[in-house]
């Protein structure tokens, strides 16, 4: 077994469930955070430059995050047929 995790292994999709929530959780309130301190008056230009690549960084990750997700279920309908 090389490590890898096989989306058609019964349970491995709750599994990849519960990882994805887990890493999810925590990119609500650092966007939110983030939108906060970009309407700071006394942002500096490049802190609201920094902040928009922060903000950007996350977004991505959250959408790879539910890509995964996705893929899973895909793969766990797949198996299911």
């Amino acid at each position: 077994m090389n490590g890898t995790v096989k989306p058609n292994v019964p349970g491995n999709a709750e599994f990849v469930q519960r990882i994805t929530h887990l890493l999810r959780e925590p990119l609500g309130p650092l966007l939110l955070g983030l939108e906060v301190l970009l309407r700071e008056e006394s942002l500096s230009p490049r802190g609201g430059e920094m902040i928009g690549l922060l903000q950007r960084g996350v977004k991505k990750e959250a959408d790879a995050i539910e890509e995964l997700l996705r893929s899973t279920e895909l793969f766990e309908k797949d198996a299911a047929k």
